[in-house]
């Protein structure tokens, strides 16, 4: 699933495995906080598991859910509960996306025209549960603000779409702490409205490096939904048999 799986929950996927500056540089570039950034929150393959709970003014669910994710090209999620859900599950290899629907036995292509739309309902859309967007890549960066020095500072860094890049966003505002993980990225539509909120917290040693295990999605429209995904357990840099990222395997 997984801009969770980007978060998830959570958050399109780049490979940045090497890190291009050492930590404790005082004056990194915009650009270089941002790839380090990724670096931190990617690696050249995950697999896990999350909880996604979904809220709106008129009704609540929760999904558990399997992820693998291999380098920046293949992505699979897989709902394994409730029971009525269970078994529904996304593919992504490229630019190519699929829905598996067991109830039906039938699998549907995602067309790259509804990549923004909800995954399962949430707040999350398809890019940012198969990681798709790599904001490294199509999007150039500069310093908003800097707040406080050395362990307690805080860059807030704003990225805006590269010329000819067919991206989801028309602006992107990102707060990252001194230890190079995000805290806050505000969405922005073409037009400049702000249209979700996503927020990190709760940051703990999980599969040997330190992540934020909650990724809290609000969408800023009248709906006035939220989504939050807590990881159970994630591996990192691990093999992942090639068949997990087919087709045959979305109905296994």
């Amino acid at each position: 699933m997984i801009r969770v799986f980007s978060a998830l929950l959570f958050l399109s996927c780049a490979l940045y495995t090497s890190i291009l500056f050492s930590a404790t540089d005082k004056n990194p570039t915009p650009t270089e906080v941002i790839t380090e950034m990724e670096s931190r929150m990617r690696s050249s393959s995950m697999q896990g598991n999350l909880v996604m709970k979904i809220e709106t003014p008129h009704w609540k669910r929760s999904l558990s859910v399997a992820f693998w994710i291999l380098g920046s090209e293949k992505a699979c999620v897989k709902i394994s509960a409730p029971p009525k859900e269970a078994g529904i599950a996304s593919l992504r290899i490229g630019e190519n996306m699929w829905n598996y629907f067991p109830k039906v036995e039938r699998t549907v292509k995602i067309p790259v025209s509804l990549m923004m739309q909800p995954w399962m309902g949430s707040d999350f859309t398809n890019d940012d549960i198969m990681r798709a967007t790599s904001f490294v890549k199509d999007y150039t960066h500069s310093l908003q603000s800097l707040q406080g020095t050395d362990e307690s500072r805080v860059w807030e860094i704003v990225s805006l779409p590269k010329r000819g890049v067919p991206v989801l966003w028309g602006k992107v505002v990102t707060r990252v702490g001194a230890d190079y993980l995000p805290q806050k990225q505000e969405f922005f539509s073409t037009r400049g409205v702000l249209v979700k909120v996503l927020t990190y917290s709760d940051i703990q040693m999980i599969g040997g490096r330190r992540y934020p295990r909650i990724w809290k999605m609000e969408s800023k429209d009248k709906n006035s939904s939220s989504t939050t995904i807590t990881y159970r357990d994630i591996l990192f840099d691990v093999s992942i048999p090639q068949e997990i990222f087919s087709l045959r395997n979305l109905g296994r």
